[in-house]
């Protein structure tokens, strides 16, 4: 919570060339707008995508940021079907038709911060070229961390279980936190998943949305 009492997130670089230098973007036209940034992930052509969770004014979308100052954005899409996202989480690119996929859980209004959702909780592929969006996968409580196989065979897709909070704190309760791979099967041109398969389940306290990239690869490699 910042000092005029709004929700908000701040937005900062690290230079990897010079290591121990931190820039933070908040004066810049990224940082001043983007509102609730959360996931993201690089784009094809140096920039970036990011998830914008929004706020009770601003909307939930996923944008494209310039990795350069001073570090422009554009809405990528902001809706589906003319129905407002709840609080976009997390993204990913897949490399083979440019398509964009994220998930959508209602964060933002369990968090006080969003309007009630006009959308369930799921999994979205967005393709750039042609405008169309698509829900690829549903039944989740709070989707929240996606990410393809090395091969590109298979999308995991964590679930957190968080339930309803007071505006402040979450609510964990004793729902499951769980983690999903679901196979992709692609007809003609267009890419489906299928047949969803249990990988882990942990009850009460349990983040498992978090760090999904690196559980994936640490999998993949033992």
């Amino acid at each position: 919570m910042n000092q005029d009492g709004k929700k908000d997130i701040s937005l900062y670089k690290l230079n990897i060339s010079k290591p121990g230098i931190i820039e933070c973007l908040d004066k810049t036209d990224g940082g001043r707008n983007s509102t609730m940034l959360n996931g993201g992930t690089n784009h094809p052509d140096g920039g970036l995508i990011f998830c914008q969770q929004g706020d009770m004014k601003e909307p939930s979308a996923i944008i494209y940021m310039s990795s350069k100052p001073p570090y422009t954005t554009h809405h990528v899409v902001n809706n589906f079907k003319g129905r407002p996202f709840s609080s976009v989480n997390d993204v990913v690119l897949h490399p083979q038709d440019g398509s964009i996929w994220f998930t959508d859980p209602s964060y933002g209004y369990a968090g006080g911060w969003r309007p009630e959702p006009s959308l369930p909780p799921v999994v979205y592929a967005f393709m750039p070229q042609t405008c169309e969006i698509r829900v690829v996968a549903d039944g989740f409580f709070r989707p929240n961390g996606l990410t393809f196989s090395p091969d590109y065979k298979k999308c995991y897709v964590t679930d957190t279980g968080a339930g309803h909070g007071d505006g402040f704190t979450f609510e964990w309760g004793t729902k499951p936190a769980t983690m999903y791979y679901l196979t992709l099967f692609k007809l003609n041109t267009v890419m489906f998943l299928i047949s969803e398969h249990l990988v882990s389940r942990a009850h009460g306290y349990c983040r498992i949305g978090e760090c999904l990239r690196i559980v994936i690869k640490a999998f993949q490699t033992e």
